[in-house]
């Protein structure tokens, strides 16, 4: 985190702590703030188009367990996208200049109190019956494509023995044609 007394508000707002991050819920969150903050109304003169949208996530935006602070996870989301909308909104100014840390808390600000992003929502467990059913039509389709498989292997052995039992006959065919020839 750092010292400069700027950043003092989003600080306190990333010390509250994150819960646990995806890949995919970064991107989508990524992507969701850069519409609503990098938008050319709010953005310099020279800006005609909206931010674009990178693409993928950045490694340090992942993590599998709750965070503190900008380092990695939530944090760090937050304060690079915040990076990215104050270079959007003010072509000329270097990183971390005067206004940077105002959008980074107005961010931080809008993943805590507008949206609801950090509310983790238990997996719903399936209901035992739920689970039997399913057992029971995966089951179901196995055992159709097995006696599919079954269908068509009587059929190619019919067919192979048929032809095996034609080329017999050619043969005796021919050495009984070839004895009375003699």
């Amino acid at each position: 985190m750092s010292a400069d007394p700027r950043y003092a508000a989003v600080n306190a707002l990333h010390a509250q702590g994150y819960p646990p991050i995806t890949r995919e819920q970064a991107v989508r969150a990524q992507r969701a703030l850069i519409r609503r903050f990098g938008r050319p109304a709010d953005a310099s003169a020279v800006r005609t188009e909206p931010m674009p949208l990178p693409r993928g996530a950045r490694r340090c935006w992942v993590s599998l367990k709750p965070t503190r602070g900008n380092d990695r996870g939530w944090g760090r989301l937050i304060h690079d996208v915040g990076h990215a909308v104050h270079t959007y909104r003010h072509p000329g100014n270097r990183p971390h200049a005067t206004g940077e840390h105002v959008i980074e808390t107005e961010i931080a600000h809008y993943v805590r109190a507008s949206t609801d992003w950090l509310t983790v929502q238990p997996a719903a467990k399936p209901h035992r019956l739920s689970r039997i059913t399913q057992a029971n039509a995966r089951d179901a389709a196995a055992l159709e494509r097995w006696q599919r498989k079954e269908l068509r292997a009587k059929n190619a052995i019919r067919k192979i023995s048929r032809r095996m039992r034609a080329r017999l006959a050619r043969v005796n065919t021919l050495s009984t044609h070839e004895g009375t020839a003699s």
